[in-house]
């Protein structure tokens, strides 16, 4: 039985997450970077981790947060990304979510060496995704 409860709590907290990661309200940034790193670091622990994150719907505001969050959310969602495409099927999820495109255009906004040095880590997340 505990096993089940624990089961439940995970499931709940990386919805909470999840949820987090579209919110827009006046500290939402902050919340974001956060709700990312959170994701993250739950993807990088178990399957079962990364197999709740993707059926709470986490892949699409991850992805979002490519386009519109700060260099920071970015960043935490990447490594995200990274640890969910251990998988075929999730892999395949990302892509359909039009993930490879917006995992290249934060490479190609490394225009020259300044903006690559600036941040080295969200190029290299972003490279090690797509490699995957």
């Amino acid at each position: 039985m505990r096993l089940s409860i624990e089961s439940e709590n995970r499931a709940l907290i990386i919805k909470k997450l999840v949820n987090m990661l579209s919110d827009h309200g006046s500290s939402a940034a902050s919340a974001q970077e956060q709700a990312a790193a959170a994701v993250a670091n739950l993807a990088s622990e178990s399957t079962e981790n990364r197999v709740s994150i993707v059926d709470a719907g986490g892949i699409e505001p991850l992805l979002q947060l490519l386009e519109s969050g700060t260099t920071k959310a970015k960043e935490n969602s990447i490594a995200a990304i990274s640890s969910l495409v251990d998988t075929d099927p999730i892999k395949q999820r990302i892509a359909d979510s039009g993930g490879i495109p917006l995992l290249a255009a934060v490479l190609a906004t490394s225009s020259n060496l300044k903006d690559l040095m600036s941040n080295p880590q969200l190029y290299a997340l972003s490279a090690s995704a797509l490699s995957k």
